[in-house]
């Protein structure tokens, strides 16, 4: 393919714009060589890889609509991804963590789910894989593995050997698939099923030498009887490399030199891993001692405490595409609560235990969003009620500090991402760490569970109303998210409402801040106020609308929802 340009297919169903700005920096010049060629829709795709014959194709899914629809398309250009003729790239907006799993098993090579990525960032990932498309002979790639290979391959080609089981009773570790053992840029990455972040957590051992989180010792250390059922009380485990990640259920186990080993009077019992001096990973089968620890190992993962002393054998399950697609459709599918009170002493401490050890994502910011900044959990202290978050470096966190020394009594929002939905609650701030990067703050008595949903709707108040500006007119806004408005208008401007009719310019304000994009109709109805009067409801699309006004919008929102269950319903359930 050296010789021929570098194609690159694009399904984009509608417009968007780190996408656009992708298109532009491709046409810059001509030494990136790549000819884009767009698809309006999925169907078009097979039709112009029969036509080019070579090609990598990047496929926007936003909806779980739009991820089913692979199913049907990979499976028709199977034959091109086997032959190596097709790659495949995935920019995925859907929040679901399942959704990467998915797409991976249907042969995507790359899958991107951060949505603040850069058109400059995708480019690079682009020149990476066409790199990889171009020379497979520097690059280790399997098109149906559970993910691709980054990076050159080490010296030797990496081996796996699977040694007999362990027989040791502190044997906890399942692994569901040998593709969960792979090799990106020169590290081993291992998925393990294990014990939950609920029942314990990894710890840098005092004896390390190495204190970076790049390589160093961690010994895995029980928080409660069931980790202690389920991992040994008399011993530890231990991990040589980087900090283990609990990501998608599993626990990954990134290391050059991989090693986990459970030690007994202070005495190496039996490695479930380890990388010999062949650079070969010898790894143990699956015990019949973890076997009949599954179900406790499963209830421990999902944090469900009663059911995690069971000893009864199951075996690990296998999902298929359709059962993990409708699962992905039922938790993406919006509840009718945005909010549910969490104030019961034992609610309240299982949330508290379940954000130990996950490095969740979370939004800070203070009211009105006059500070607001992305963070990464630390810790979660449920003795005392206390949260360790990152701070990161730059203007924000100056502000902060400014804020924090002028009125010591500051408190900040707090909305931490979790599988299902998320914690959220204003809390007061403990302390500030500036040399450690690092804010501490107080968990209130109660909290809120907040619901899975892509974009949070808010139901603007009678008496504090929004409106929207469209040319010389300004319209009342019925609902608002991130994502779009609903609003009102009169029943004569049906056809100028038409479903699919674009929109040049919508402005509208929050907290003092224009905001400003283009949109789409997606539906319109007439709703009968009164006997003589009839008024008509627009449900409104935004496009294009830039990713920081997208997070300024979801913040509003959620605080915009809080402060009324605070003055409203909260007292109300008091009484």
């Amino acid at each position: 393919m050296a010789e021929n340009p570098r194609i690159l297919i694009i399904v984009q169903q509608e417009r968007d714009p780190v996408l656009e700005e992708l298109s532009l920096l491709l046409k810059v010049g001509t030494a990136t060589g790549i000819q884009v060629i767009r698809c309006n829709s999925l169907a078009e795709a097979p039709l112009k890889i029969d036509e080019v014959r070579r090609a990598v194709l990047l496929s926007v899914i936003s909806t779980p609509e739009q991820l089913r629809e692979q199913l049907g398309f990979t499976h028709a250009i199977r034959p091109y991804i086997e032959d190596g003729n097709v790659v495949l790239m995935a920019l995925n907006r859907l929040t679901h963590p399942d959704v990467p799993k998915v797409l991976k098993r249907m042969g995507y090579a790359d899958v991107i789910s951060y949505t603040a990525i850069r058109a400059a960032g995708l480019k690079s990932r682009l020149f990476v894989l066409f790199s990889e498309f171009e020379h497979p002979e520097v690059f280790s790639f399997d098109p149906f593995g559970r993910a691709p290979v980054w990076g050159p391959v080490l010296d030797v080609e990496p081996e796996c050997e699977f040694i007999e089981p362990l027989t040791i009773s502190e044997d906890c570790w399942l692994l569901r698939h040998p593709d969960d053992v792979r090799i990106v840029r020169s590290h081993w990455v291992i998925k393990l099923v294990g014990p939950g972040p609920v029942v314990g957590k990894w710890a840098r051992m005092e004896a390390s030498s190495q204190k970076s989180e790049e390589h160093s010792v961690w010994q895995w250390q029980p928080r409660n009887a069931q980790g202690e059922l389920l991992a040994g009380e008399k011993g530890s485990w231990v991990f040589w490399g980087k900090r283990p990640q609990f990501e998608d259920l599993s626990w990954v186990f990134v290391s050059r030199s991989p090693r986990l080993t459970f030690y007994k009077d202070k005495m190496a019992a039996g490695d479930f891993f380890a990388l010999g001096s062949d650079r070969r990973l010898h790894i143990a089968k699956n015990s019949e001692v973890a076997l009949v620890k599954w179900p406790a190992i499963q209830a421990s993962v999902l944090g469900d405490q009663k059911a995690a002393g069971s000893r009864q054998r199951a075996k690990v399950d296998h999902l298929s595409h359709f059962v993990l697609l409708n699962q992905i459709q039922n938790t993406l599918a919006p509840k009718k609560d945005l909010f549910s009170r969490a104030e019961a002493p034992q609610s309240r401490l299982n949330l508290l235990r379940e954000l130990q050890g996950l490095n969740a994502k979370a939004q800070l910011w203070t009211p009105q969003q006059k500070i607001r900044f992305n963070s990464r959990l630390l810790e979660s202290n449920p003795e005392r009620n206390l949260l360790r978050l990152s701070l990161p470096k730059g203007r924000e966190s100056e502000k902060l500090l400014k804020e924090y020394a002028a009125d010591p009594t500051l408190k900040i929002f707090v909305n931490i991402s979790l599988v299902r939905g998320g914690v959220f609650f204003l809390g007061e701030i403990s302390e500030i760490l500036k040399p450690q990067d690092e804010i501490q703050v107080r968990v209130p008595d109660s909290f809120y569970e907040v619901q899975r949903r892509q974009y949070f709707r808010l139901e603007p108040i009678r008496e504090n109303p929004f409106y929207v500006s469209m040319g010389n007119r300004s319209l009342k806004i019925e609902t608002l998210s991130a994502g779009g408005i609903s609003l009102v208008s009169d029943a004569k401007d049906l056809e100028l409402f038409a479903p699919g009719a674009v929109i040049e310019k919508i402005r509208f304000q929050i907290n003092g801040r224009k905001i400003q994009c283009e949109a789409e109709v997606r539906w319109s109805k007439i709703l009968e106020t009164v006997p003589v009067e009839t008024s008509l409801i627009v449900g409104i699309q935004f496009k294009g609308l830039k990713s920081a006004d997208q997070q300024r919008l979801n913040l509003f929102v959620l605080e915009a929802r809080f402060d009324y269950l605070k003055n409203l319903v909260a007292p109300a359930l008091s009484d």
